[in-house]
């Protein structure tokens, strides 16, 4: 996985504080929403939503 612009393919998908998924729950994205993730680990990504800062996994989103 590259950092880039991703959407979210999934109906409702968990951004988390940390990349994994004991990372508490900070927000959620919902299907067909655009994110710009800045940084990758261990295929979550890192990005910033809303106000909100956190990781999501990759494998539930489709790069631009």
């Amino acid at each position: 996985y590259k950092t880039g612009t991703y959407v979210i393919s999934v109906d409702t998908l968990n951004l988390r504080s940390t990349a994994g998924i004991d990372g508490e729950i900070v927000s959620s994205l919902s299907n067909g929403t655009t994110v710009y993730v800045d940084k990758v680990s261990n295929g979550w990504g890192h990005t910033v939503y809303n106000g909100y800062e956190g990781w999501f996994s990759l494998k539930y989103a489709e790069k631009k």
